[in-house]
């Protein structure tokens, strides 16, 4: 009787059992099978986020319909750890793959893109909106005096890092790592250049810096090489550059359209009709078509030029002053026909 009751007990057991491994397998198949992806794209998974922080943000973004579903799932399987990224998701994946994807930092790199300008400012933003790092941290990481020894850079040599192009980043990339690998895209650059900057005798500090005038001054690329190819000359000679570009981030005041003299006696180390010679650094984040401009600069006789009255982008070019002075009187009465005073 003793034995029969205990036969009855585990058979009661084992049916509770077979029940509990069927709801379970049920539950199971439904989550990761049934339950599936709602939509094509991508979500971003912040650093030290939870699952229940995952499943906030899609839901948030129309991934899923219900957040407890994902939490209840990733639960049975046992899956924890969250792993932050951008997370390339499918319209039709289940849950099971979703999950482990994540789990696993099975992420995909985001490509992230700036371009040539004034403002370093300007970057730190428009790269803040590509990975997890926030302009904050990043203008923090370029003004690190810890960092600048790092990289061998000053604070006004830092800027030269930024080479700019289009880039692949894992989205989690902290400020710090943006540096890094700002860094090491530098030397990569650099290391293809090598020829020509040793034939240049100049500094790569030098050609950066020189180069941000040449885009400062023009943003049509055929005539970069003509235009650096002046800037050579006057450095040559010993004259001084007088390049306006250096008037308007003396003055750090870039709606500047019409340089006047009494924009020119600003005591800065930057304004170039002061001081011969090139400024301390760059005056802006040049592009790889001006840097390169300068390292196979056009040689010429022209020691000035200004901007055509054409007012299409391009200049006049000069050997002479007197030549120089006609070209500058015509592109000054065009600017006092379109009322351009300042």
């Amino acid at each position: 009787m003793k034995g029969g009751a205990t036969g009855a007990i585990f058979a009661l057991i084992c049916v509770f059992g077979i029940i509990y491994v069927i709801i379970a397998g049920i539950n199971y198949f439904g989550y990761s099978v049934i339950d599936r992806v709602k939509k094509d794209g991508y979500v971003n998974i912040p650093t030290n986020s939870t699952v229940v922080g995952v499943s906030a943000a899609l839901i948030d973004n129309g991934f899923i319909k219900d957040s407890s579903d994902y939490q209840v799932y990733a639960r049975m399987m046992r899956k924890n750890m969250v792993r932050p990224g951008r997370y390339k998701l499918s319209e039709g994946m289940s849950y099971k793959d979703m999950i482990e994807m994540i789990e696993t930092g099975k992420q995909t790199p985001t490509r992230v893109t700036f371009t040539p300008t004034y403002n370093i400012g300007s970057i730190a933003k428009k790269i803040s909106k590509q990975i997890e790092a926030d302009s904050t941290s990043i203008m923090a990481a370029l003004s690190n005096d810890s960092l600048h020894n790092i990289y061998s850079k000053t604070k006004q040599s830092i800027s030269t890092l930024l080479i700019p192009n289009t880039y692949e980043f894992y989205w989690n990339t902290t400020a710090e790592q943006f540096l890094q690998r700002m860094h090491s895209e530098y030397n990569s650059f650099w290391k293809s250049r090598e020829e020509k900057l040793a034939k240049l005798k100049m500094t790569k500090l030098e050609v950066m810096t020189l180069a941000s005038i040449v885009f400062g001054e023009t943003r049509y690329t055929p005539e970069m090489p003509t235009v650096a190819g002046v800037y050579m000359n006057r450095l040559q000679k010993g004259m001084k550059l007088q390049a306006d570009p250096t008037v308007v981030y003396a003055h750090q005041d870039f709606t500047m359209r019409r340089i006047l003299r009494k924009h020119l006696t600003i005591d800065s180390p930057y304004n170039t009709y002061k001081y011969i010679g090139l400024p301390p650094g760059p005056i802006n984040v040049p592009s790889i078509s001006a840097i390169d401009a300068v390292l196979n600069y056009k040689k010429h006789k022209y020691v000035f030029f200004c901007a055509s009255e054409r007012m299409d982008g391009t200049h006049n070019f000069a050997v002479s002053y007197n030549t120089h002075m006609k070209n500058a009187r015509l592109y000054s009465k065009k600017l006092n026909e379109l009322g351009i005073r300042k």
